[in-house]
């Protein structure tokens, strides 16, 4: 696919859509999926497979009408914004890897920050494997729940960046931080984190 995938409203009695990447591979530039209002549902499947949005991914609907849900240990780049709907995570590795993007909040499994300049938090995050930030990147997250139950990664030897800009919300780490030769913390608000 070269260009914007759109799932509309299948509309009164056509019942759910599903678009199941399973394990294959998917390159396009945007999702977007409509609010449907009833209860037909609009979701996108991932298994052991790799999809990659160059774009924006958009879910209008609530979170019981948009999903995209993985069953297993494939892969998600994104190279734009991720906001609406629901996402389930199993086993996945999420990737933004564009530049200046806001990150969704959503529960990732893995959550690789790559590409260039600064990823911007939502809302909470809530990540359950690891958390990878690359050289060039900044991580600024604000006032809202961060939680990393796997490692935490900052850079790969000559960069990356990780900031806390607000003493709202709780800040936890229940693993190992590595900060690489050239990656900074930045907590100068002096927020409260928890190590664990």
């Amino acid at each position: 696919v070269t260009g914007a995938i759109t799932l509309n409203d299948p509309g009164g009695s056509s019942g759910d859509q599903t678009l199941d990447v399973g394990s294959g591979n998917l390159t396009c530039a945007s999702v977007s999926m409509a609010n449907t209002g009833n209860n037909d549902d609009i979701s996108l499947t991932i298994s052991t497979g790799s999809v990659t949005v160059l774009g924006d991914i958009l879910m209008s609907g609530s979170a019981g009408e948009n999903a995209i849900t993985f069953t297993g240990g494939g892969n998600l780049f994104i190279g734009g914004n991720f906001t609406g709907g629901s996402f389930t995570s199993s086993t996945s590795t999420v990737t933004y890897n564009g530049a200046g993007q806001t990150i969704g909040s959503y529960t990732y499994n893995n959550l690789t920050l790559d590409g260039s300049g600064t990823k911007t938090s939502s809302n909470a995050i809530t990540i359950s494997g690891n958390l990878i930030i690359n050289d060039g990147v900044t991580f600024n997250h604000g006032g809202f729940n961060l939680t990393v139950t796997g490692t935490t990664t900052i850079g790969a030897g000559t960069s990356g960046n990780l900031t806390l800009t607000s003493t709202s919300g709780t800040k936890r780490f229940d693993d190992l931080v590595t900060l690489n030769a050239g990656a900074t913390w930045d907590n100068s608000i002096k927020e409260s984190v928890k190590f664990r």
